[in-house]
């Protein structure tokens, strides 16, 4: 499996709607994604900087994921959110642990 950490810089006290964002939008459309695995958003309501992973079957699913209309969907909506373009940066998941089953 692979990843991608995103970091963005929003504004402080915001961290609401980043948070709105992520389950009405992003999420959805990224679990019709070929090859997505799941997702971890976290940030600091303080200074409103935001981290999320999300985690790729493969390299290959991760890297087409970036190209994607998906992707440019999702930038342009977060745009308003943030005060400096998002890094990105891919990495390979070493360990990947659900955590204990729900059933």
């Amino acid at each position: 499996m692979h990843a991608r950490l995103t970091t963005a810089q929003g504004r402080p006290g915001e961290i609401d709607a980043a948070r709105r964002l992520w389950e009405d939008e992003i999420l959805p459309a990224a679990r019709q994604q070929p090859a997505f695995r799941g997702a971890v958003v976290i940030g600091d309501p303080t200074s409103g900087k935001t981290y999320s992973i999300t985690v790729w079957e493969s390299a290959e699913a991760e890297r087409a994921s970036m190209n994607s209309d998906f992707m440019r969907t999702v930038l342009a909506k977060a745009a308003a959110l943030v005060v400096s373009p998002p890094v990105q940066e891919a990495y390979e998941v070493i360990v990947y642990d659900r955590g204990p089953s729900s059933s």
